[in-house]
């Protein structure tokens, strides 16, 4: 019996204590200690539950005075006078009566903060334990803060009451809610269900019909005056409908309905739905809503699955499509999804303003609910990323893929696939369903790093990767990465930094999103290293740095040595310590050395307070260096340096005690740099002179008085000298209004135009100043003179004066004008400014955002670009209005222009007519465009229009331009120079031109009508030219091109260039010509044949090869200098007149090509097989030959000459036959031809040898004899066969006339014979007196009918003395030659002939 006696007492204990407990549980005390463990059991780290005032019957009937729940940010829940009374007997029933639940006031100010602990994994679906019957529920006062009524606060009585049973049968919900501030709006649900039946029979309704509502408000559209929505649904499992309606005026409608029905044995569903808001303010989702929004779907439903045989939605340029099956008992899901959207349209704003074409997504789901494995496939063409736009190459395309596996305690990520142009992600991992535990591996490749350079600013090459790893345990979060940029290529970055890969490492740890830690942090390339690592809990912790480049040679500086940069940052409690150390270590640099240099920086930073300390010390250039002081700085602005000193060479830097506070200023400060030549080899530039600056404080002064003095002697630099440099200031109470007066001078400058001095003051204060500036030079003078208030947190310049002049050009500001800066933003109401004859107005506003700035410009003479820009040497008059408006990163620029009377202010250009130009351009969203028209002369028009798309950064240009119209060339051919003359023709483009990048393309024609031309040199004309150029994509066709000659001769072209710069424009042209005479000078008249090919490009180089004929050649030994040439004195009488003085002849010499120049290489075959006759004192030679011309233009090789065919030499009538004759050209850059001639003769016993050697134009004419006698016997000799004592009067008039044809007194042409010859069309006209009988005359002429048939005719004195004559070339060596005489006697024989 003991132990029933136990139990009993235990029982009796427990009762007793729950007694005892329920006792105390009805006292003051013991309310008051339960409220405090309600309170603290409720509340956790994030979230505060705090109850007061319980009172009342525990546990069925209890009030409270307060209730808050406040988590981070503060209170977010109140409730006041709160009363619940339920029946404990109910209990028993199986279902809970409460019969009255109702608080006087209850206050939601703002939704709150998202909980950061991990939230448990549900087990399955809600039910109740037990019944519910609310008998009244009431909330006298509900306050809705505008953190969650939309924007308005408002203020509501609530009733209501509920039925809920456990099984879900005879329940019901009632509840009513009116708004009591003053806008109308009421809440209404009367709600019947049976979920054990299956019935539904209910209607929820909301109503507002004044202004101000609630919904409106969320809306965003306050002013609605009524909006209402109506959800009414009833029916049962066999047959029910559900209705939805919503009005909001003008902003939002919406009708929709769903039904369902019994069809055998299953139950067939349908729903239907259409919406728009074409009235919500505008933004982003407001886009994508203002419809129409349509949503259609039917499904079956039996006892064993769900079918959705389709829903179909369109939004916007959306549609998505979906189908598929879940089976109620095995709980197996297989469904499919299609999104497709052409183009973002609405959604770009939503989503940031990202555009696509032809998205599409696929999404599968199957498996079992508690297992279910998704799988998607995105695809979109096209995509553009705002801020990036034409930084990023596009068009960039998108392809993803992923497979997911959901599972009811873990989500799998099987694989997460992203490919574009761009970067390659592959990612796998999983985490479970809580949050708590994951794992995961993401692979980041970037195949190209070039493909980011419009986006970096600059060029890139190279190739990266990163590989990362995260996991999270316990509350730990672990992210590891570890990755490489390969064969890194960044302008102004030396390769050998980096080297070819930059390896990439380090660790971060967070533990319970408070502790941090970072570790092993690398960056590792070829020539330096970068380390960190830190710790710390939220905001607050450690951060330390080493960067160590061993050689700085590889910066590419020509520096050696090497660098140990560290560094670290400590944050405390508000306070943050920073600091940094450098220390180099033989140091080099063309003459520079350093054994050592270190410094150390150290600064702390407390709120506004900042305070530190600066050393450094070693050698520098042979010249020890040390530097070291101290600074402080209050948030007030105060600043105090104790102390800081420098040496090094001859500059000193000693500032001691300087202190400027509100109190007043002591201390000084001086920089001494008496040899700026010491700096010259470290900064890389000439400089010279002494630089002197002292700041000084007067004690005196209660707020304090700042002395400043600069002083510059002999100042020198690049391009720049001042002779002496002096700036004087007092500043005033520096911490206040900081009142200033300064003065700065200037003489002996150069390199300013040609300004020698220049003086300025200003006088103001913190709030405004005075400015005014003077320069003054030989012929040019400047001054300005304004006003500048700085007050009201903006910039005011009230310019007063603004004048000056170069030489003859005068330029003042027409009224006083103002300017306004505040921040970037720049406004002015008008500045006009008179230049010369001319007027430049300017105003309005230029701003980052909103500029809208209008520049006209009024007859401004253009000789004013000589001032800005000297060389130009322009005039003309420009008339011109120019507008700017919107965003400076992004403007659109509006402009007209005309210009007249353009020219140029050169000898060379007086001859040229002056130009008109004409239009307008305009620049919008990056998108340029121009149309302007040329005028010049009378028939010189040139139509410009085109388009150009500027992209941001470095990338390449796209623009489209036309060209049409007419361009008369006559009056531009004094540009073309001396060389060619009498220029005529029309050119006439209309041609369309494409740029991308440096690619050029276009479409078009260009032609040339009525081209004549003279290159006086040559005596060449050529005229009727015509010309016809296509332009087809990236190639320009020469389809003809002709000119034609005297003589009816031609000269041709055809062929193509391509217009790509990369390569060089390739070309490959034919240059043609038939019988083209392209020399006739008096020495040289030529007829050419040529068949030409010109092909290669400028980078490659060019090549010129072909066979060049010559039909025909006449050259003439005209040249007026008297030739070297043995004389017999004559004494003539009765001759007028002394002889002109002889000019000196020179050689026409072609351009010879640049070093620089494009290479042309030569591989021309000059052929001249016949009719190139030598002509002129006395000679009458044809030779004939070959050529190659091979080397380059530079320096061209000439192989080869022309032989003598045939040749004689006549003096007083007597004809000397050549033996040798060659005619070679051995420098291709002179038309100036050497000659090789030898006759030979005998008189008597003597042997009688004549050379002619030297050019056309200085030919040298030397006689020789065997056996040798006098110059003047063997002349005698050669010309009469006697002495020169034997000489008639007759023979010395005679060897007169000759020695003036020889030495160039007479021409050739303007003897007897040669004027006959030439009116005859002859090639050949002789007289010979040197017959086999004394006194015998014979005449000999002749042409050539035919290449290489010569027919000729002799006649003696006699009338039996005809003869005709017959030559016919058979090889080259060989002719076959007849002649038949007036006797009936004829001859036939074969001539061979070789050069020896």
């Amino acid at each position: 019996m003991r132990w029933r006696t136990i139990t009993a007492g235990v029982a009796g204990t427990i009762v007793g204590a729950g007694l005892l407990l329920f006792a105390a549980l009805q006292t003051v005390p013991g309310q008051r200690w339960l409220a405090e463990t309600v309170s603290a059991l409720a509340s956790t780290g994030e979230s505060r539950v705090e109850l007061s005032g319980l009172s009342g019957f525990f546990p069925t009937d209890l009030r409270l005075e307060r209730v808050e729940v406040a988590d981070e940010r503060g209170v977010w829940l109140r409730v006041e006078d709160a009363r619940v009374r339920w029946s404990f007997a109910s209990l028993f029933e199986g279902r809970l009566r409460v019969e009255t639940a109702a608080a006087r006031r209850l206050e939601v100010s703002r939704s709150p903060e998202p909980t950061k602990a991990p939230v448990a994994a549900s087990d399955g679906g809600f039910s109740l334990p037990l019944g519910i019957a609310l008998g009244d529920m009431s909330i006298a006062d509900l306050h809705l803060g505008a953190a969650v009524g939309g924007g308005v606060a408002s203020q509501w009585t609530v009733r209501g009451n509920a039925l809920l049973s456990v099984s879900g049968a005879e329940s019901r919900l009632r509840l009513t809610a009116s708004r009591t501030d003053g806008p109308a709006g009421e809440i209404k649900a009367d709600v019947r269900f049976d979920l054990a039946r299956r019935t539904v029979d209910g209607e929820v309704s909301i109503d507002e019909t004044t202004h101000g509502g609630v919904i409106a408000a969320a809306l965003g559209r306050p002013d609605l005056e009524r909006v209402s929505a109506r959800l009414v649904a009833k029916g049962d499992a066999a047959d029910g409908s559900v209705d939805l309606t919503v009005a909001a005026g003008d902003a939002v409608t919406a009708n929709g309905d769903a039904r369902w029905h019994r069809d055998g044995k299953d139950t067939a569903i349908t729903a239907r739905l259409t919406a728009a808001a074409p009235g919500l303010p505008d933004g982003p989702l407001a886009r994508v809503l203002r419809g129409p929004i349509s949503l259609v779907g039917d499904a079956i439903l039996n006892d064993s699955s769900l079918v959705v045989r389709t829903i179909k939605l369109d939004l916007g340029p959306a549609e998505l499509i979906a189908s598929g099956r879940y089976e109620l008992v095995s709980g197996k899901v297989d469904a499919t999804a299609t999104v497709d959207a052409a183009q973002a349209g609405a959604f770009a704003d939503l989503l940031g303003g990202v555009t696509w074409r032809d998205l599409r997504l696929d999404v599968r789901a199957e498996g079992e609910v508690r297992s279910l494995r998704l799988t998607s496939k995105l695809a979109a063409r096209e995509i553009a990323i705002p801020g990036l736009g034409d930084r990023v190459p596009g068009p960039v395309s998108l392809d993803a893929t992923a497979r997911v596996l959901v599972q009811r305690d873990q989500i799998t990520v099987e694989a997460f696939d992203i490919e574009t142009p761009l970067v390659s992600i592959n990612a796998v991992g999983k985490v479970s369903s809580s949050g708590d535990d994951g794992e995961g591996k993401v692979a980041i490749a970037l195949p190209d790093l070039g493909t980011f350079s419009t986006l970096a600013g600059r060029p890139l090459s190279g190739r990266g990767r990163l590989d990362l790893s995260a996991q999270r345990r316990a509350g730990i979060v672990r992210l590891d990465w570890q990755g490489a940029l390969e064969d890194l290529g960044v302008p102004d970055l030396p390769h050998g930094l980096l080297g070819p890969a930059v390896a990439l490492s380090g660790r971060a740890i967070l533990r319970r999103g408070e502790d941090w830690q970072l570790s092993a942090i690398k960056v590792t390339g070829e020539g330096l290293s970068l380390e960190a690592e830190g710790r710390g809990r939220n905001e607050e912790g450690e951060i330390e740095l080493s960067l160590k480049v061993p050689q700085l040679g590889v910066l590419g500086v020509e520096v050696t040595g090497g660098a140990t940069l560290s560094g670290k940052a400590v944050r405390r409690s508000g306070r943050v310590d920073i600091r940094v150390a450098a220390d180099l270590s033989d140091l080099g640099r063309l003459d520079i050395r350093s054994r050592k240099l270190s410094a150390v920086v150290e600064t702390t930073i407390e709120g506004a307070d900042v305070s530190g300390s600066v050393r450094a010390e070693g050698d520098l250039a042979g010249h020890p260096l040390t530097l070291s002081g101290r600074y402080t700085r209050n948030g007030d602005g105060e600043v105090a340096v104790p102390v800081l000193e420098g040496h090094w060479a001859s500059a000193t830097l000693d500032v001691a005690g300087f202190t400027v506070t509100t109190q007043g200023a002591t201390g000084k400060a001086e920089l001494k740099l008496s040899q700026l030549r010491d700096f010259a080899s470290l900064i890389g530039a000439d400089l010279s002179g002494a630089l002197d600056l002292e700041i000084t404080t007067d004690s005196n002064s209660a707020a304090g008085r700042v002395h400043t003095k600069l002083r510059g002697t002999d100042l020198k630099g690049d391009g720049f000298a001042v002779g002496t440099l002096k700036i004087d200031a007092v500043v005033d109470d520096p911490l206040g209004m900081a009142a200033t007066e300064a003065t700065i001078s200037g003489d002996r400058l150069a390199g300013l135009a040609d300004i020698v001095r220049f003086t300025g003051t200003l006088k103001g204060n913190r709030d405004k100043a005075d400015v005014a500036m003077q320069a003054s030079g030989s012929i040019s003078n400047a001054a300005v003179a304004a006003k500048v208030d700085l007050a009201g947190g903006e910039v005011r310049i009230d310019l007063s004066r603004l004048e000056g002049r170069h030489g003859g050009l005068a330029m003042t500001l027409a009224a006083p004008a103002q300017l306004r800066v505040s921040g970037a933003r720049v406004e002015t109401k008008t500045v006009a400014l008179r230049v010369g004859s001319g007027r430049v107005t300017v105003s309005g506003v230029l701003d980052p955002a909103t500029s809208d700035l209008t520049v006209d410009v009024a007859a401004l003479p253009l000789s004013l670009l000589e001032v800005v820009a000297p060389g130009n040497e322009f005039e003309g008059t420009l008339q011109a209005k120019l507008r700017v408006r919107g965003a400076t990163s992004n403007p659109r620029i509006d402009a007209t222009y005309n210009a007249s009377g353009l020219r140029l202010r050169r000898a060379d250009a007086v001859l040229l007519p002056s130009l008109a130009l004409q239009g307008s351009a305009s620049l919008v969203d990056r998108q340029a465009a121009i149309d302007a028209r040329l005028t010049a002369g009378r028939a010189t028009r040139v139509i410009l229009k085109g388009k150009a798309s500027l992209p941001a950064a470095d990338a390449p240009v796209s623009a489209t331009a036309s060209i049409t119209g007419a361009i008369e060339i006559a009056p531009f051919s004094p540009l073309i120079g001396n060389e060619i003359r009498n220029v005529t023709g029309v050119l006439r483009p209309s041609v369309t031109l494409d740029v991308a990048g440096s690619t050029v393309t276009g479409s078009g024609t260009i032609a040339l009508d009525g081209a004549a031309l003279t290159v006086p040199a040559l005596g060449l004309r050529l005229t009727g030219g015509k010309a016809a150029l296509t332009l087809q994509g990236d190639t320009l066709q020469l389809r003809q091109l002709s000119f034609q000659t005297a003589h009816a001769g031609m000269l041709t072209a055809s062929g193509s260039v391509r217009l790509d710069p990369t390569q060089g424009f390739p070309l490959d042209l034919r240059v043609a010509a038939r019988r083209a005479l392209l020399v006739n000078r008096p020495d040289l008249i030529a007829t050419v044949s040529s068949d030409i090919s010109i092909a290669g490009s400028t980078t490659a180089g060019l090549d010129v090869s072909g066979p060049i004929t010559v039909d025909r050649a006449d050259i003439r030994i005209d040249a007026p200098t008297p030739a070297s040439f043995p004389t017999i004195a004559v004494r003539e009488i009765n001759v007028p007149g002394v002889p002109n003085p002889p000019t000196e002849a020179v050689p026409v010499a072609l351009d010879t090509p640049s070093s620089d120049a494009v290479p042309i290489r030569l591989a021309l075959t000059v052929r001249a097989p016949q009719a190139i006759f030598v002509r002129g004192r006395g000679l009458d030679a044809e030779v004939g030959g070959q050529l190659q011309v091979t080397g380059t233009a530079a320096a061209p090789i000439v192989l080869g000459n022309l032989s003598l065919r045939r040749g004689d030499f006549t003096l007083v009538g007597r004809r000397l036959t050549f033996t040798r004759g060659d005619v070679s050209l051995t420098d291709a850059n002179a038309i100036d031809p050497l000659l090789d001639f030898q006759a030979t003769t005998s008189v008597g016993s003597t042997a009688i040898e004549i050379t002619i050697t030297g050019t056309p134009r200085t030919p040298k004419i030397e006689l020789s004899s065997s056996p040798a006698l006098p110059q003047s016997e063997v002349m005698a000799l050669l010309l009469f066969g006697k002495t020169s004592a034997n000489l008639s009067p007759f023979e010395l008039i005679q060897a007169a006339q000759s020695l003036a044809e020889l030495t160039g007194h007479q021409s050739p042409g303007a003897g007897v014979l040669g004027r006959v010859r030439s009116d005859l069309g002859l090639d050949r006209l002789s007289i010979d007196s040197s017959g086999q009988n004394a006194g015998e005359t014979t005449i000999d002429a002749g042409r050539y009918v035919a290449p290489g048939i010569y027919v000729g005719a002799k006649q003696g004195a006699s009338a039996t003395s005809s003869r005709g004559v017959v030559e016919i070339e058979v090889f080259k060596h060989t002719k076959i030659e007849g002649d038949v005489g007036a006797d009936s006697q004829g001859r036939v024989g074969v001539k061979m002939e070789w050069d020896y």
